[in-house]
């Protein structure tokens, strides 16, 4: 063991469990404990902290390595002065090598860490508090904590009258949610197990729970008393508090009562209004966890509407089932006819479409939060002017359930149905008619196949209709799209078409059916699709790296590219802005669509994710001069273009004559991933000797290099060379009678004229065996093509 070297050591798990056991020491006490047992060890406080943020970065950094346990002073003068909040995992892992850094280096332990997003000075015993809550949610749930929650370390100490564990709580709150919408009020009190729990109190409870679920914490939460609000008021319009503001409002209310004793009227300013009052407070906390309670997950979202409301008479109700089913009924209606029916059956009841769009959106909305209440059924008013200015495209999760708390919270307090949805992702305008539908759709997908739907496909109501040529099924499509994937990984290109049925099937036409149907697989919908003309795209680009493309990303685009080509009847030269780079080619989009439905043909499974690679690399031919001019030689290479060309392959002509192997590589220009590609009369033993030395790896860095030797006039074939016979059967290639440029060549032997020279045996492996491969052909234009798509796609 080196001199000074620590003797003692701790695994990640000794020091998360450490931790678990100092918050709840904490948590319990209000002050740190002295010291705390690690193995066989008495940690100190201040060693500890070192621990803590060692163990903290590295997690973080996939590192598993034991920690060293050293000494460290205390600290001396600890201060602080934080507002409460959140500290997120970028400055938590800030503040962690900061402090780890300054103790490493002095011995000492800080007093504070300095200029935190929550104030200028986080005090020591915050610093091991936060550090311990970290290290625990990772302990108990696997998982590195997004950011803590932290406060000032000096509270007001409120007797404990009992304690509840999470359970009690989140079943406490479905009692109060299921009261306060039955009854439009608070009820004055909730029984948990024996105890009588008053609102203010409740409300205390409801904000540590939702706390301690989002950091993973079990521990049971004390019961104290709270004096009432005294002035509620409120100023807010409808709309969702997200995950995060309703964890700031969680923390912020919490904090105000432990350390006051006092209930607030309202918090202030929130994301939907000025004031959010003290009974919402409540109900929107019971929401929260009564959505724990029933689903198991914790809410993206509460749906927040003013307190008080328009009350509008209750004609019935229908469960989430029968308005499921109706929202089949009416999808189906709206495809086959092009418009709204004018009304819907639903149990007894005949329901008009403005009812219908309020159910709806009202069932969208509790389907997100696990409610399955029964929904009132009222009376609203038509639209009078409805308007839309939107262009086709996805309106994904988020915004669908933002807009159908919009609707609803207008229709529930104003009686009215509203002529559209404003400013939307898709435009300024999403007319009534298209919103029916979309709840429609978005309802019967939930129906047809259990699963919330990730986004709907919209686009404007009215569209371009093509003339159908004939309709084919899911599984004709599925078929065709494993006959394409083959041939395309057969032959390394598109096939011209596609035989589904008696049609014969064009790629351009065969990637809207694709799109189509991988949109409809997703939906659940196995209707017929239908054949229409596309025109071919004029000019593919590509410009991605390998990856994988995942299937929230290939519907978007499958919805992207149908849109498309729906409205405009051309076929898109490529998808934009994808995950794997800027473009991403026609030739691509039809191979990742049939890799998605072959894999959805022969497993019967939705794949999560397509593999995608570049389509080709991009390629650059040189010649060496072969022919008896040079205009044959360029000949040749346009000869070579053209075809690749035909192929999808982007390809450039470099240049004809001496050295351009070379001249290549050393343009920089020419992309890093290219394929270059030499083409010989004859075979050089100095020139392939060179391609395993440094000056040319040097030159030549991460491009591929392809060789290819035509022997139409005269030259050798260096798989079998005519000098076998003079070298005992060795495959010697000498050197070239004009290599002025090689200073010596590795092997000797004869040459055609019997003279002993220098050069290189089996020069055909000796390309192998260094990475490059070859080929050697009698002239023949079509296959060298081949044989360069073949390397442009590997």
């Amino acid at each position: 063991m080196a001199a000074g070297e620590p003797s003692t050591t701790f695994t990640i798990d000794q020091i998360k469990q450490a931790a678990t056991t100092v918050r709840n020491y904490i948590e319990t006490y209000d002050k740190l404990p002295d010291n705390v047992l690690i193995g066989t060890n008495t940690v100190t406080m201040p060693q500890f902290l070192e621990l803590l943020t060692t163990a903290t970065i590295r997690i973080n950094n996939g590192n598993t390595n034991p920690i060293p346990l050293r000494n460290f002073t205390a600290p001396t003068s600890p201060i602080e002065n934080i507002v409460a909040g959140n500290i997120y995992k970028t400055e938590y892992l800030k503040i962690a090598n900061d402090i780890k850094n300054y103790m490493d280096t002095s011995g000492k332990t800080p007093d504070f860490a300095y200029k935190t997003s929550l104030g200028t000075y986080l005090r020591y015993e915050n610093l091991v508090y936060m550090y311990s809550m970290i290290l625990d949610y990772y302990n108990t749930s696997g998982n590195k904590a997004a950011f803590a929650a932290m406060k000032p370390i000096t509270i007001i100490n409120l007797p404990v009258l009992d304690t509840f564990t999470i359970n009690q709580i989140k079943q406490a709150a479905t009692t109060v949610r299921n009261y306060i919408e039955n009854n439009q009020k608070l009820p004055d009190n909730v029984l948990i197990g024996t105890n009588t729990v008053t609102m203010p109190q409740f409300l205390e409870l409801l904000t540590t729970a939702t706390i301690r679920i989002n950091n993973g914490n079990t521990n049971p939460i004390p019961l104290r008393n709270f004096t009432a609000p005294t002035s509620p008021i409120e100023n807010i319009v409808a709309g969702n508090i997200y995950k995060t503001e309703y964890l700031k409002i969680a923390n912020a209310v919490k904090n105000y009562m432990d350390s006051t004793g006092k209930t607030p009227n309202y918090v202030s300013p929130t994301s939907i209004g000025t004031q959010l009052r003290y009974e919402n407070l409540v109900y929107m906390y019971s929401m929260i966890l009564d959505y724990y309670n029933t689903s198991g997950n914790k809410a993206a979202f509460a749906a927040m509407n003013p307190w008080c409301v328009t009350c509008n008479p209750v004609l019935g109700t229908v469960t989430i089932n029968q308005i499921k089913q109706a929202a089949t009924t009416v999808r189906n209606y709206i495809e086959t006819y092009d418009k709204l029916p004018d009304n819907v059956l639903i149990g007894t009841n005949t329901v008009t479409m403005p009812q219908f769009l309020e159910l709806l959106t009202t069932a969208t909305i509790r389907i997100n939060n696990g409610n399955t209440n029964p929904i009132p059924l009222r009376n609203f008013t038509a639209p009078t002017s409805p308007i839309e200015n939107i262009v086709a495209g996805n309106i994904y999760k988020t915004e669908y359930l933002k807009i159908a708390n919009d609707i609803k919270n207008y229709m529930d307090t104003s009686g009215k149905t509203p002529d559209f949805a404003y400013k939307t992702s898709l435009g300024t305008y999403l007319r009534y008619e298209n919103l029916v539908y979309m709840y429609s759709m978005i309802l019967d997908y939930y129906n047809t196949s259990g699963n919330k739907a990730a986004f709907a496909a919209m686009k404007p109501i009215t569209i371009i209709n093509l003339p159908v040529l004939d309709t084919f099924t899911i599984n004709q499509i599925k078929q065709a799209a494993t006959t394409v994937r083959n041939y395309i990984e057969t032959y390394d290109k598109l096939p011209d078409n596609v035989l589904i049925g008696t049609n014969t099937v064009t790629m351009p036409q065969f990637l809207e059916l694709l799109t189509t149907a991988t949109i409809r697989i997703n939906n659940g919908n196995t209707n017929p699709i239908p054949l229409r003309n596309f025109t071919a795209p004029t000019s593919p680009i590509e410009n991605i790296v390998a990856g994988n493309i995942y299937k929230t990303e290939y519907l978007k685009i499958a919805n992207d590219i149908k849109n498309y080509m729906d409205t405009s009847r051309k076929t898109p030269d490529f998808a934009y802005k994808t995950s794997l780079g800027t473009y991403l080619r026609y030739e691509n989009l039809v191979y990742m669509y049939s890799m998605i439905l072959d894999y959805y043909n022969t497993s019967g499974n939705k794949a999560a994710f397509a593999a995608m690679k570049p389509w080709a690399r991009s390629v650059y031919l040189t010649s060496d001069r072969i022919g008896t001019t040079v205009e044959e030689d360029w000949a040749r290479i346009e000869g070579i273009r053209s075809i690749l060309s035909s192929w999808g392959i982007s390809v450039v002509g470099w240049g004809v004559g001496p050295d351009t192997q070379n001249g290549v590589l050393r343009d920089t220009s020419v992309p890093k991933n290219a394929l270059i590609v030499d083409i010989y009369g004859g075979a050089c033993a100095g020139t392939i000797y060179a391609m395993a030395q440094s000056y040319y790896l040097g030159i030549k860095g991460a491009r591929k290099v392809f060789s290819i030797w035509t022997t139409e006039v005269g030259g050798w074939d260096i798989r079998n060379l005519p000098t076998k016979a003079l070298n005992n059967g060795v495959n010697f290639l000498p050197r070239a009678h004009d290599d002025t440029f090689s200073t010596s060549l590795p092997d000797h032997g004869y040459n055609s004229a019997g003279v002993y020279t220098d050069g290189l045996n089996n020069p055909d492996q000796f390309l192998i065996n260094h990475g490059y491969n070859f080929l050697v052909t009698s002239g023949n234009i079509l296959e060298m093509a081949t044989a360069i798509l073949h390397q442009a796609r590997t």
